[in-house]
């Protein structure tokens, strides 16, 4: 991909500053090989991971105590989600969420949130959101 500097045709714009200061970083060919050393991901590359992620001891089974600690601490740390009316309950490593939250954002958040914790076999989204345009329509506001 040629410069932004690269102007053939108008050799006014070729010493042009658009990195506002700071040619004597960009202009450096020791910047750009340091660069281009580290690898690029795109969308439909993953960090390389090793083939055994995820495989546990044999007969290991995560408790339901320590997957309700982690949804619950995931819930409460996270910024879009607001928690205190959710109700986590963990049967089997089936997560359940109950309660009300404000838009289907937060409702969505919150099932992602607890589908990623490990240990997680499936997660039941049952929860009402007070404000939204589905609810306005089907007459379900959770108050």
């Amino acid at each position: 991909m040629p410069d932004r500097n690269d102007h053939s045709r108008d050799p006014e714009r070729r010493d042009r500053d658009y990195n506002y200061g700071a040619d004597d970083v960009r202009s450096s060919d020791a910047w750009w090989d340091y660069s281009r050393s580290f690898p690029r991901w795109s969308r439909e590359q993953t960090p390389r991971r090793g083939p055994y992620v995820g495989l546990g001891p044999k007969g290991y089974r995560r408790s339901d105590e320590r997957i309700h600690e982690e949804v619950s601490d995931r819930l409460m740390t996270h910024p879009d989600v607001d928690a205190s009316d959710i109700e986590v309950v963990v049967a089997a490593g089936i997560v359940t969420l109950d309660g009300t939250v404000e838009d289907r954002h937060q409702k969505r958040i919150a099932e992602f949130i607890a589908e990623d914790v490990v240990g997680v076999d499936d997660v039941r989204n049952q929860l009402k959101v007070r404000r939204g345009f589905w609810a306005s329509l089907a007459g379900d506001h959770a108050d």
